[in-house]
């Protein structure tokens, strides 16, 4: 199965990422789509928030046309962990993932820094991920590895990220690049998923992601499926239910 996903916070300026990620650690601001905006706004009025590469997003939108002209399987969710409601399904195997993101989304590590050193960490986290279904929006391409369906994942990002040694062990790991140099062979995928990520995307650029809607219901003339549950919560509900005996 061949999969693009693309995540709008790709599009996010990485000084301007890192600056809002230290506000929100520093002063353990609200997790919470608007709450978090408008707190850092009124902590930090002088800095623009809502500032956004829009050859970025030119690029994603561009990508994103080129896809449909061959693919009918397509998604919207807020979180990018929301994206494992396809491909959790039977007929969702030997993946070829190919990511357009700001993250990686291999590993989160947050929770598991108790563990030591980052490769503890990661391997108590795919642990984890096995044994408890622990995914969240930051390591959810290490749980299509855990569960055997990932053949190759190719990471497109221009914020300068640079993975772990951990992150670079999972099938098929094909390196990041950048959309000044990847080339793509074709535009032919099986399903296509779009991630908002409102804790990284502005509100006032949440309009990028309606365009993409828009221009997907126009071309199809279907209404688009918006995800608005998080995997993550659901992941964690199945668990609980399975332990305590609750059948659904």
């Amino acid at each position: 199965m061949k999969v693009l996903s693309i995540d709008l916070d790709y599009a996010v300026l990485e000084n301007d990422l890192h600056h809002q990620q230290d506000m929100i650690g520093d002063y353990e601001i609200a997790d919470h789509p608007f709450a978090v905006w408008k707190i850092l706004e009124e902590l930090d009025r002088d800095f623009n928030y809502s500032r956004i590469d829009i050859r970025g997003i030119e690029y994603m939108i561009g990508i994103f046309k080129k896809a449909l002209e061959n693919c009918t399987d397509v998604d919207f969710g807020y979180d990018h962990d929301n994206i494992l409601y396809r491909l959790e399904r039977d007929d969702a195997d030997n993946i070829d993932l190919l990511n357009i993101d700001n993250h990686g989304d291999i590993l989160n590590l947050e929770g598991y820094e108790c563990f030591g050193a980052p490769e503890y960490a990661a391997e108590k986290e795919r642990e984890y991920l096995q044994k408890y279904n622990d995914v969240t929006e930051g390591s959810w391409v290490s749980w299509l590895d855990e569960k055997k369906k990932l053949n190759s994942y190719t990471f497109i990002c221009d914020s300068g990220f640079v993975p772990t040694e951990p992150e670079t062990s999972i099938k098929g790991y094909g390196g990041v690049h950048s959309r000044y140099e990847y080339e793509f062979k074709d535009y032919d995928f099986d399903y296509i998923f779009v991630c908002l990520s409102p804790m990284y995307v502005h509100y006032k650029n949440w309009k990028y992601f309606k365009q993409m809607i828009d221009i997907y219901e126009k071309k199809t003339g279907k209404k688009a499926n918006v995800i608005d549950q998080k995997y993550e919560v659901t992941a964690k509900s199945r668990l609980l239910n399975k332990y305590i005996g609750i059948e659904k």
